[in-house]
């Protein structure tokens, strides 16, 4: 038994006329004939009584029209179910590393574009990116830390000077600027050392001839500006993403020396046929940080800065 045959039956309940049927199902009547003649063998039953060129629905054809009826729905149902899982993952994007909501307006630019796009924001260690882009287990990966690897491509987005966030508190936040060996001696926050996400403030604070002492771990940079603003800790931060975030109780230092840029980047494998909403993403993704937008978020950050500092 098939569903179509299921299909044809029921139009044909509702014509009780074979050619009509077969016409608005756009078939041959013969072919509906061997479909309907294959499901009453299945059922082993007649499911309509014909006299010449007359059919009718009998008692058999009258008792299984109801539950043909709800098989049939019930399959388009879970058809339906299926359809809309698949429209799903074929626009699910699977970015990791720096959080998508430090770009506010990247991320309206991305649902704007595409309205179906679903992104994930996933976790996991440095050590595993790679092998999650090769495998296909991960779309994109953005990223401060360098990750070098024959199988991956990549476009650098920006480059971001880092200030230290200091608490309001702090013996050097009214200062515009300092040098890191200034902060030798504070507690440090930032991501966990395995994590994507994680600053190079060990290397920069090496060449400033010190060992941070990290004392916090954040999963964001949330985690990181509520860390400084209990008055514990300082951390490093993009200069660029400081409007993008309540930093009341924090005030920004700029590092005289050494200078510390933080390198953007976005990971991908190379040489696979990606998804429409994939490729799509990553051209929204390049172009916004190609354009004016970068020069308007400039342009608000140093205004906020002014007022802080």
């Amino acid at each position: 038994m098939k569903i179509q045959q299921l299909e044809y039956f029921i139009k044909l309940a509702e014509t009780e006329h074979m050619q009509r049927a077969a016409d608005e199902i756009h078939i041959s009547q013969s072919a509906l004939s061997t479909n309907l003649a294959k499901l009453e063998a299945d059922l082993g039953v007649l499911l309509f009584d014909r006299r010449g060129r007359n059919i009718t629905l009998n008692h058999y054809g009258r008792t299984f029209l109801p539950d043909a009826v709800k098989i049939v729905g019930v399959y388009s149902q879970a058809v339906d179910r299926l359809n809309a899982m698949k429209h799903r993952d074929d626009n699910r994007i699977r970015i990791m590393g720096a959080s998508l909501l430090s770009f506010p307006n990247l991320l309206k630019r991305l649902h704007s574009t595409c309205p179906d796009v679903l992104i994930s924001s996933m976790n996991c260690s440095y050590d595993e990116v790679a092998g999650m882009l090769i495998n296909g287990d991960l779309d994109y990966c953005i990223t401060a830390i360098e990750i070098l690897n024959d199988q991956l491509d990549f476009a650098v987005l920006r480059r971001d000077e880092l200030v230290i966030l200091v608490p309001e508190n702090h013996p050097l936040a009214d200062k515009r600027s300092a040098k890191l060996e200034d902060f030798s001696t504070d507690n440090f926050a930032d991501y966990p050392k395995s994590s994507v996400s994680r600053s190079e403030a060990e290397l920069f604070c090496a060449q400033a001839g010190f060992i941070p002492n990290l004392a916090f771990e954040g999963k964001s940079i949330y985690d990181l500006i509520e860390a400084v603003k209990t008055g514990l800790y300082v951390t490093f931060i993009p200069f660029k993403l400081l409007n993008n975030y309540d930093t009341d109780g924090t005030r920004p230092v700029r590092i005289e020396s050494p200078h510390c840029y933080s390198c953007l980047r976005m990971y991908w494998r190379k040489g696979v046929r990606e998804k429409d909403a994939v490729r799509l993403a990553r051209k929204i993704i390049l172009g916004y940080f190609g354009d004016t937008q970068d020069e308007e978020l400039d342009s608000e950050v140093i205004a906020y800065a002014d007022e802080s500092i």
